[in-house]
């Protein structure tokens, strides 16, 4: 059975004022600690930091010293999954693998609450480790209606057990009193020194600028929030009992039952493995028996149904946990031939295990490393793990959830620890009718700087080296060609414009922000030139097409206005850097892969980047939104590209494009077009 019990915490006992108030100080120590973070950037330091603080009130409000010997085994393994999964989030860039690390550390903490609060080593069962943090989520929602009643009914008092102590209290009534009798000699002090020193004073005033005092009501408010959620801690109480839900698979006997229905879904995966060992496992007579089935390549079979076998995966294991779990609750006597459906079941999950590895293998070998396989990868290893664990649960009894914790920790650690992109773009790129894909390399993270160096090259080779600008006409294959360079140089582009945002310094922003401004006005007035040709040959006709152009036409003029003040602003090394903001984006990703021809050359601005727009705001973040939106894979992929692919670079790469650009759009209506064969719905990319 897995209904586990142990002395129960008594909740209606009243709580001594010391813990009231230790607890209490503690959340009102976080208020403080979180004020850190209203109104600035949030990033992966800010989680970090933040996490560490939840850590530490967690800490501070349900730890017992005389548990320490019992506990810290538990609680420092923890504290070291928590620092490794922090320092994955700070270190790649990857959003999946940071996405994976913070749920990580999500469920780290709310473990670490879990055990604290029940006063355990470690939880007893898997069951309990999956459940352990909705039963926290509960107590807390408990604890709050609780903590509400005690208010609205006057029992609080009673509740926090004044009168037993009275000594206690007075010891916290002094420190709230020489907390409050410091304010005004702390503001006195430091009025004076501010007076005494001017580098002093110019740090206070940066800390309590105007800035400051305006956001101090809405700072308040979320204070006030913040400590309104928390407050309900300063009651927390969870039982020790811990109770499954599937119990109930064990009331009732199941034992033919599910022996029926393993013993189909071992028949059915029987038939399905011998079907498709010979194509999987193949050999070149069956490689080729596959266009009987409408399969075109041997590539394209082994790269259907990927996912859905790893749901398959999922599924098996589910149902045999289910298994183990009945087969515990059986009566002493029953005899029953579970035990050998579940090895033979466990023995198919291993070959078809193997058999999606053998599929992840052919994949590479016929179109290169993909995300979506490698982190496939990681999670067939992480159900190899949890398989064997329940394998050897039918033959001992003892506390696995230990191993599968550990497992599990240790998987999400190195999904974020392997650079998936870097190995990538290092060792076999993915691949499309025997080509790189080079706008694949071009839209991963900054994990994969390697494969955004190879995405450049191409893009260089395709503008510059290839002579397409002498060519009387491009061909189809060319286009596409063409095509693909500008999406790459594009991304890249966006890639530079964001990094240097990021991490570049001022004289090194400034210098970034008057080329693109020159350059973008460089192409506004070669457009306006364009526009006015084409009203100078429309005339004053009054139709639909010439007020569509006059439309243009004005959209440009603010457009110029536009880049004209802002280069003069650059210019003007009297103006104060620091209340700069300029409206500058780029054209996004979905807008350059959706379109399959190249556009009429008057209907264009032939520019990357989009300026004057108000909700594109482009400024660089300081002090602490730098130190909390830092990450080392992007601030390392920032100087290699300022030394590689700076900006200069893209720009000349640009120019090329729209050259290019343009030629094809002179060319017949029928001879803009281009197909495209790759996918740009790939997932785990920018």
């Amino acid at each position: 059975m897995l209904r586990m019990e142990t002395r129960s915490t008594n909740s209606s006992s009243p709580l001594p004022i010391s813990n009231f108030f230790q607890r209490f100080l503690a959340i009102l120590g976080f208020v403080f600690f979180a004020n850190l973070f209203f109104f600035h950037a949030f990033g992966a330091v800010a989680f970090v930091f933040l996490s560490l603080g939840l850590f530490s009130l967690t800490g501070a409000i349900f730890f017992e010293k005389s548990l320490i010997k019992k506990q810290f085994l538990s609680l420092a393994g923890i504290l070291v999954s928590l620092l490794l999964l922090s320092g994955n989030i700070v270190r790649i860039d990857n959003q999946f693998g940071q996405f994976l690390s913070g749920i990580g550390i999500v469920f780290l903490l709310t473990i670490f609450t879990y055990l604290l609060s029940t006063q355990l080593i470690f939880v007893r069962c898997l069951m309990e480790l999956v459940l352990a943090p909705f039963y926290t989520f509960w107590a807390y929602i408990v604890s709050g209606f609780k903590f509400m009643g005690l208010i609205f009914s006057g029992q609080w008092q009673a509740r926090l057990d004044f009168h037993q102590n009275q000594p206690k209290l007075s010891g916290w009534k002094s420190i709230l009193t020489g907390l409050l009798v410091a304010l005004p000699v702390l503001a006195v002090l430091l009025s004076l020194l501010s007076s005494a020193d001017p580098i002093f004073s110019h740090f206070v005033k940066d800390i309590l600028s105007e800035d400051f005092i305006k956001d101090l009501p809405a700072r308040l408010f979320l204070s006030l929030l913040i400590f309104t959620l928390l407050i309900p801690l300063t009651l927390f109480v969870r039982k020790k009992e811990f109770v499954s839900p599937l119990n109930v698979l064990q009331r009732f006997s199941w034992v033919q039952e599910i022996s029926v229905v393993m013993g189909l879904v071992i028949l059915i995966m029987a038939v399905y493995l011998v079907v498709q060992w010979p194509y999987v496992f193949a050999n070149v007579p069956f490689e080729t028996d596959l266009s009987r089935f409408g399969v075109a390549t041997y590539s394209e079979y082994v790269k259907r149904g990927f996912g859905e076998l790893i749901e398959v995966a999922l599924l098996v294991f589910g149902l045999s946990w289910i298994g183990v779990i009945i087969l515990r609750g059986k009566k002493p006597n029953q005899k029953t031939i579970l035990p050998l459906i579940q090895l033979l079941l466990f023995s198919e999950f291993a070959l078809l295990i193997a058999s999606l590895f053998r599929r992840i293998w052919l994949y590479q070998s016929f179109h290169g490393w993909s995300l979506a396989r490698i982190y496939g990868g990681f999670l067939l290893v992480w159900l190899i793990s949890m398989m064997l664990t329940l394998t050897a649960r039918l033959f001992w009894q003892k506390r696995w959830v230990l191993a599968e914790a550990l497992f599990s920790v240790t998987v999400l650690f190195l999904v974020g620890f392997f650079n998936a992109e870097n190995f990538i773009a290092t060792h076999h790129p993915p691949t499309v009718n025997k080509r790189v894909d080079y706008i694949y390399l071009a839209r991963m993270s900054a994990d994969g700087y390697q494969g955004w160096q190879q995405a450049f090259s191409k893009a260089q080779e395709v503008l510059f080296k290839s002579g397409l600008e002498n060519k009387e006409m491009i061909n189809k294959e060319e286009r596409r060609e063409v095509a693909y360079a500008g999406i790459i140089l594009g991304q890249l582009s966006e890639n530079y414009h964001w990094l240097i945002k990021e991490y570049g310094k001022e004289p090194e922003f400034r210098a970034y922000l008057q080329a693109v401004f020159a350059e973008q006005k460089n192409s506004n007035d070669e457009y306006l030139n364009r526009l006015a040709a084409r009203k100078e040959k429309m005339g004053t006709a009054g139709n639909q097409e010439a007020r569509n152009l006059d439309y243009l036409w004005q959209e440009a003029l603010k457009e110029k206005k536009y880049l004209e003040e802002s280069l003069g602003q650059l210019n003007n090394k009297d103006t104060d850097w620091q209340k700069l903001k300029f409206n500058l984006s780029l054209i996004s990703f979905s807008r350059l892969s959706m379109v399959n021809q190249f556009a009429d050359q008057v209907d264009d601005d032939n520019s990357f980047y989009r300026s004057g727009e108000k909700e594109a705001v482009y400024v660089q973040n300081q002090g602490l939104d730098r130190i909390f939106t830092w990450n080392a894979s992007r601030a390392k992929a920032y100087q290699s590209m300022k030394m590689e692919i700076d900006y200069h670079q893209l720009l000349s790469l640009q120019r090329k494009y729209w050259q290019l650009y343009r030629k094809i759009s002179s060319q017949p209506q029928e001879e803009r077009d281009y197909e495209t064969d790759i996918s740009f719905d790939s997932p785990f990319l920018q």
